[in-house]
């Protein structure tokens, strides 16, 4: 089944009620980096904020860690340039019961969510056959939902990107159902069939989707 990129504009009871006193000017969230534990229980997120007032970087840590959802909020590093302010973070939040956990349950492989004025953007990439489940799994957990679909080939997109090796290891992948959720292979069955070991498939794996997701966020 082809992948289709679909984009989600949304309004929950999580960043929307954070960011949604501040102008995009003034405050703008981007999560770079999504990865769920291994149990599906916590979702460990590495993000970037931009804005030009320390008090509001500080209001938007502050307000993150009260969430019932969060177990920490850490910066990492903030750096000041050109009247503004830009700090990465890293957050751990409980997964179950989230738009990501409801992404992931009809086989997301990409998701990068932009947060401002109290609304939030995810751009997905998933199976077209699973396009019409979003919006009744999503609506559950959202407000004010607004999806918007877009055809896309990731490895078309990303043809002049990928070595021949990063390819024929992504289409394997997607052909025996390892991006499928549950996965309907892992990593040692994949290895087996390429000979060679589990931690190349992984490092090849990892180099070919971030070629992909590049391609794809560009086609936004």
């Amino acid at each position: 089944m082809a992948p289709t990129g679909i984009t989600m504009i949304l309004s929950h009871d999580d960043w929307s009620l954070v960011t949604e006193k501040y102008s995009r000017d003034e405050l703008r969230v981007v999560m770079r980096s999504r990865l769920a534990s291994p149990d599906l229980d916590r979702e460990y997120v590495i993000g970037e904020v931009t804005t030009k007032e320390p008090r509001v970087l500080n209001y938007l840590v502050r307000a993150m860690r009260s969430r019932p959802r969060t177990f920490r909020v850490e910066l990492v590093d903030v750096v000041r340039g050109r009247g503004e302010l830009r700090a990465t973070f890293t957050m751990e939040v409980k997964l179950r019961g989230g738009i990501l956990e409801r992404l992931l349950s009809l086989g997301a492989y990409y998701c990068v969510e932009n947060i401002s004025e109290g609304r939030e953007r995810w751009d997905v990439l998933l199976d077209s056959a699973k396009v019409r489940e979003v919006v009744p799994t999503i609506r559950t957990v959202a407000e004010e939902l607004r999806v918007f679909r877009r055809e896309f080939d990731p490895l078309l997109s990303a043809k002049g990107r990928l070595t021949s090796r990063e390819e024929e290891v992504l289409r394997l992948a997607v052909r025996r159902g390892y991006f499928e959720w549950p996965r309907e292979v892992g990593l040692a069955e994949l290895a087996s069939e390429l000979g060679v070991t589990r931690t190349a498939v992984l490092q090849i794996l990892r180099k070919a989707m971030k070629k992909v997701a590049e391609s794809y966020a560009e086609a936004f």
